[in-house]
C-alpha cells in the first residue's frame, strides 16, 4: 500500500521518551469531550490494564526505529511487539500504532493508541494516531477535538495552524478566532491570507478587502496578492479602485503573470451586471490591444467583453486575433463561432467553422455547427452533408441524431426525420429535446397523439417550466380538440416569459376556436411583434378582420 505519511523522529529523542517517559503533564489538562471520546474508544475494544518493563527493550526499539525509517513498517512491528515483552510504555504502543497506520489498518492503529492513552493520557504521538485514524473514516468532529487537544499541550504554531485549517471545515467562526489570535504574536502573511479567504466565503467582503489591503501594505505586487486585491475591490463595488490595481500589474508583473492577472480582472468585468462596471470595459480593452501581441487568451476574453458591451466592430476585432494565434485549442473556435451564430452573423459562424474543420479534422462539432448554421439559414438541404460528417465521427451522438431529425422534418422527409428521432431515442430514450421534436412533428401532421402526449410527457418531468415543452403539449391537446386543455398549456408556456412567436399563434389558433376573435386578434399581433415576416400570421389576421 502506498504510504501516505513517514514517520521521522529521531532515534535519539525516541529511546530518550522510553527512559523518561512519564506524565508531565497533569489530567486538568484533558478537556471534556476529549476525556469522554477516548472513554467511550477504550470501551469499544475493552482494554486492559498494562505494566511497564523498561530495561531488555532497547535493543527491539532501535532495531524497530531503523525499520520505520527504510519502510518497513510490517517488520518494525513485530520488533516493537518484541520489546513489549520488556517494556510496555506508550512510546512503544504508539509507535505500533504509527507502523499501523503506514500498513492502512486503521483498527489496529487505534487500539494501540488508546493502550498508549490508557498508560500515558498526555502521550501525543498516540493523540496524533488517534487523529489521523478519525481523519481516515473520515469522522471530522472527533479528529478536531483530538487536536484541540494536542494543540492545548502542544500550542505551537504548526499545531495551531493545523487546527485551524479543521475548524475551516466545520466552524468557520472558530477558524477565524485562532487565526486571529495567531496573528497576535505577530503579522504572518500566511494567516492573513487564511483570514482573508475565510472572510470572504462569509460574504464579509468589507472585512475581506481590509485584510487584503493590509496583506499588501508592504508594496509586494506579487501576482496572489494582486488577483486578491482586485476581486476585493470588485466585491466591494469599488469599481476605480479595481481598476487603477491594473495599472500597478503592469507595472510589477512579468509578462505571464500580467496575462493570468489580466484574465481574473476580465472576468470579474464580464460577470459583474451593473451598468457602472460597464463603463470600464472600453478602456480596458484599449489596455489589451496596446499591451499584448500574441496571448490568444486575452484576446478571446476580450471578444466576450465587447460582445457584452454590443461593440460589434471591437468583438469581430479581438475574435479575429485570438483565432490567429490559436491552433491548438479546439474549444475556442466553437465557442467564438457560436458567438457569431447566436448574433445571427451565420456567415461569419460558417467561415470560422468550415476553416478550424481542416485544422481539427476528428472533432464533430465543426461539421455539426455547419450543418446547424445552414438549417439556421433555411438552408436545409446543404446541412445534411455536414451533419452526416459529424454523424460518421460520433454515430450516436444523440445531438446531432436530433439536429438531423430536425432538417428531415423541415424538408418534410418524415420517413427519414422519424429515423433519426427513433435511432436518437434507442441511445436515450429519456432525452427531452429529443421526445419534445419527435412529439411536435407527429402533432403537427396531426398522428401518433397518444404517443406524442407520451414524449411530451417525458418531456415536461425533466423541465416543467420549458416554454417549448409546455406549447408541445398544448398544440398536441388543439390537435386532439381539447381547446381549454391547449389554451391552459399555451398560457402556461406565457407564463414563462419566455415564449416564441410561434407560442402567440398557436394561442390565436386556441382563441379562433373557442370563438374568442379579439383575444386571437391580440394573440396574432404579439406573435407579429415577435417575427413581423410570418406571413403565415399575418394571412391568419387578414382572414378575421
Amino acid at each position: 500500500m502506498k504510504n501516505k505519511f513517514h514517520i521521522n523522529y529521531s532515534l535519539i529523542t525516541f529511546i530518550f521518551s522510553i527512559v523518561v517517559f512519564g506524565c508531565s503533564l497533569s489530567e486538568q489538562h484533558l478537556n471534556k469531550d476529549y476525556k469522554t471520546l477516548i472513554e467511550q474508544s477504550e470501551r469499544e475494544l475493552g482494554l486492559m490494564d498494562t505494566t511497564h518493563m523498561l530495561d531488555s527493550a532497547k535493543s527491539h526499539v532501535i532495531r524497530a526505529s531503523n525499520l520505520q525509517q527504510m519502510n518497513r513498517f510490517a517488520e518494525a512491528i513485530l520488533e516493537f511487539q518484541e520489546a513489549l515483552k520488556y517494556d510496555s510504555s506508550a512510546v512503544i504502543f504508539s509507535a505500533i500504532g504509527k507502523s499501523y497506520l503506514q500498513l492502512g489498518k486503521y483498527e489496529q492503529a487505534r487500539a494501540n493508541a488508546l493502550k498508549a492513552l490508557k498508560i500515558d493520557s498526555l502521550n501525543i504521538p498516540a493523540m496524533e494516531v488517534m487523529f489521523q485514524f478519525y481523519s481516515y473514516i473520515p469522522k471530522i468532529d472527533e479528529a478536531i477535538t483530538i487536536y484541540s487537544q494536542i494543540v492545548n499541550i502542544e500550542p505551537t504554531y504548526f499545531r495551531k495552524l493545523t487546527l485551524a485549517r479543521l475548524y475551516e471545515l466545520q466552524d468557520k467562526e472558530k477558524a477565524i478566532a485562532l487565526y486571529q489570535e495567531m496573528l497576535e504574536d505577530g503579522e504572518n502573511e500566511d494567516i492573513m491570507l487564511r483570514l482573508s479567504e475565510l472572510y470572504k466565503s462569509k460574504g464579509d467582503y468589507e472585512k475581506y478587502l481590509n485584510m487584503t489591503l493590509k496583506i499588501n501594505e508592504n508594496k509586494a505586487y506579487r501576482l496572489p496578492i494582486l488577483n486578491n486585491l482586485v476581486e476585493a475591490y470588485y466585491l466591494n463595488k469599488k469599481y476605480d479602485d479595481a481598476y487603477n490595481v491594473v495599472g500597478k500589474a503592469d507595472v510589477n508583473l512579468i509578462e505571464d503573470d500580467l496575462t493570468s492577472f489580466y484574465l481574473k480582472y476580465g472576468d470579474l468585468l464580464y460577470l459583474d451586471t451593473s451598468a457602472e462596471s460597464k463603463l470600464y470595459i472600453p478602456k480596458f480593452l484599449n489596455k489589451i490591444d496596446q499591451r499584448f501581441f500574441s496571448r490568444w487568451s486575452v484576446y478571446y476574453l476580450g471578444g466576450f467583453l465587447a460582445y457584452k458591451i454590443k461593440d460589434t466592430s471591437l468583438t469581430d476585432k479581438f475574435f479575429s486575433k485570438a483565432l490567429d494565434f490559436t491552433d491548438t485549442n479546439q474549444d475556442v473556435p466553437i465557442d467564438i463561432g457560436v458567438v457569431f451564430y447566436n448574433n445571427k452573423n451565420y456567415s461569419k459562424a460558417l467561415h470560422i467553422f468550415s476553416k478550424f474543420e481542416t485544422i481539427f479534422p476528428d472533432n464533430y462539432l465543426y461539421p455539426f455547427y455547419i450543418g446547424t448554421v445552414y438549417a439556421a439559414m433555411d438552408s436545409n438541404s446543404k446541412a445534411i452533408e455536414p451533419l452526416n460528417r459529424a454523424l460518421d465521427l460520433e454515430e450516436k451522438n444523440v445531438v446531432v441524431l436530433g439536429q438531423l431529425g430536425l432538417v428531415y422534418n423541415n424538408l418534410r422527409d418524415f420517413v427519414k426525420s422519424d429515423s433519426m428521432y427513433e435511432l436518437a431515442l434507442d441511445v436515450n430514450p429519456g432525452d427531452p429535446l429529443i421526445n419534445n421534436n419527435y412529439a411536435y412533428s407527429l402533432s403537427e401532421r396531426g398522428i401518433k397523439l397518444d404517443e406524442a402526449l407520451r414524449m411530451t410527457e417525458i418531456a415536461l418531468s425533466a423541465d416543467s417550466n420549458n416554454s417549448s415543452y409546455l406549447d408541445t403539449y398544448g398544440w398536441i391537446a388543439y390537435k386532439s380538440g381539447d381547446y381549454e386543455k391547449a389554451l391552459e398549456y399555451i398560457n402556461k408556456a406565457i407564463i414563462t416569459g419566455k415564449a416564441s412567436a410561434e407560442v402567440y399563434e398557436h394561442l390565436g389558433d386556441i382563441q379562433l376556436k373557442l370563438g374568442n376573435k379579439g383575444y386571437a386578434i391580440d394573440a396574432y399581433q404579439k406573435s407579429l411583434e415577435l417575427d413581423a415576416g410570418n406571413a403565415n400570421v399575418i394571412k391568419k389576421l387578414e382572414g378575421i378582420k
